[in-house]
């Protein structure tokens, strides 16, 4: 039996990723743009899940290792965008007057923000994919299903690197992205043979 990943370290990795991306997001991308993406790539947070699945002993392992990565994540994420929004709102809000801010529609208290829906859609999607990790590991044993539910994060990350090379032949990103989502593909691959036949 192989050595686990424990739920802990996903989560530092979660919490250290989303504050990553709520910098990304507030970094002007024209000067960085060759590490800008990873807060619009899904090639990226595939990569990563992949990635603690091999290192998770077992499917109730894999299932909670990959869900708390996800959840902690897009929490982090939304829990301090909800914060800077709410200042920037707060800032804008009291400078106006009450004349302008009946025209609006908004009250004093209008300033505070949330991302409910969003963040709703964000954990609905981390337990898909923490359960799709799961089935994929549960299949293993049988070769042909493991592969052809293989071949879609596989897919969806080469898709997605062929994207980014086409935007660095139009000029509007950096190589960076690119390389690593095919990188990442192959490690994937590499990870996802070796664990069928572990």
């Amino acid at each position: 039996m192989k050595k686990s990943i424990s739920w802990k370290i996903t989560m530092f990795i979660g919490i250290l990723l989303g504050i990553i991306i709520i910098i990304l997001d507030h970094i002007d991308k024209s000067k960085i743009l060759f590490i800008s993406f990873a807060s619009g790539s899904i090639g990226i947070w595939i990569i990563i899940s992949i990635l603690i699945m091999y290192f998770s002993s077992d499917n109730k392992k894999i299932f909670i290792n990959v869900l708390v990565f996800l959840c902690s994540m897009c929490l982090t994420y939304y829990a301090i965008k909800d914060i800077i929004d709410s200042m920037i709102s707060y800032q804008t809000i009291s400078n106006m007057t009450s004349g302008e801010l009946e025209q609006l529609g908004l009250t004093k208290n209008s300033w505070i923000s949330f991302s409910w829906d969003k963040l709703i859609v964000w954990l609905v999607i981390s337990f898909g994919c923490a359960f799709g990790c799961y089935v994929l590991n549960k299949v293993k044993k049988r070769i042909f299903i493991y592969y052809i539910l293989s071949a879609i994060p596989l897919f969806i990350i080469f898709l997605e690197g062929i994207n980014f090379a086409k935007a660095v032949m139009t000029g509007r990103t950096g190589l960076c992205p690119a390389v690593i989502n095919f990188l990442g593909g192959i490690v994937c691959i590499a990870l996802l043979v070796k664990n069928q036949k572990e």
